[in-house]
Parts: structure tokens; C-alpha cells; sequence
């Protein structure tokens, strides 16, 4: 395929200001935009955020901390009870064989 003489020069031409202004570019310093000039605000952490915007006190903040405490009451009364029923099962196998040894006795041998 054929270029146009025309075309061929004006490529070339085209091609030689791009390496000009590359060759500027790369000696000037980059200058900042005036975005990258703001001050960039500091790091927060999460607790800082929530305490700023007021979540620490939020109802929804205390529903939740009732909700855990709810669980935690919830966890120690299971805990309790399965503690009670193991209980109830050693004491049901003991009244069992002590009902067996009682019964094999004779009243004399009370």
C-alpha cells in the first residue's frame, strides 16, 4: 500500500513535535494541580469516625449492645441448664441403684 507523499510528511512532522514535547516535558518538574495541592485530611481510625458523627450513641449503637448482653445472659443461662440436666441425669442413676440395693434387702437386714 501506498502513502501519499503528502501524508508521509506530514506524519513525520507530527512525529518530530511529539519528541520536542516529550524532550520539554521531561526537564520541567511536574507541576500539582490544585487537588493534589489540598491538604489531605489525616487517617482516622473507625471509632474515631463513629464518635465524630455520633454512632458510639446512636439508639442503633445501644441496640446492639443490648442485643450482645441479651446473648451473653443467654449463653450463661444455657450453659446452667445443660450443667443442671447432667446433674439431674447423676442423680436419677444413683436414686436407680440405690432403689435396686434397698430392694434385694430384707426388712431384717436393715
Amino acid at each position: 500500500m501506498e502513502v501519499c507523499p503528502l501524508l508521509a510528511l506530514r506524519i513525520r512532522l507530527v512525529i518530530q513535535k511529539l519528541k520536542r514535547a516529550t524532550l520539554r516535558l521531561k526537564g520541567k518538574k511536574k507541576r500539582k494541580s490544585s487537588t493534589e495541592q489540598r491538604i489531605q485530611p489525616a487517617r482516622r481510625t473507625l471509632k474515631e469516625i463513629k464518635r465524630e458523627y455520633g454512632f458510639e450513641n446512636s439508639p442503633a449503637a445501644k441496640a446492639r449492645a443490648a442485643l450482645a448482653e441479651r446473648q451473653e445472659k443467654l449463653k450463661r443461662v444455657e450453659d446452667k441448664a445443660q450443667t443442671l440436666q447432667s446433674n439431674a441425669e447423676n442423680f436419677a442413676g444413683l436414686t436407680g441403684e440405690l432403689k435396686e440395693t434397698v430392694a434385694s434387702r430384707k426388712w431384717w437386714q436393715y
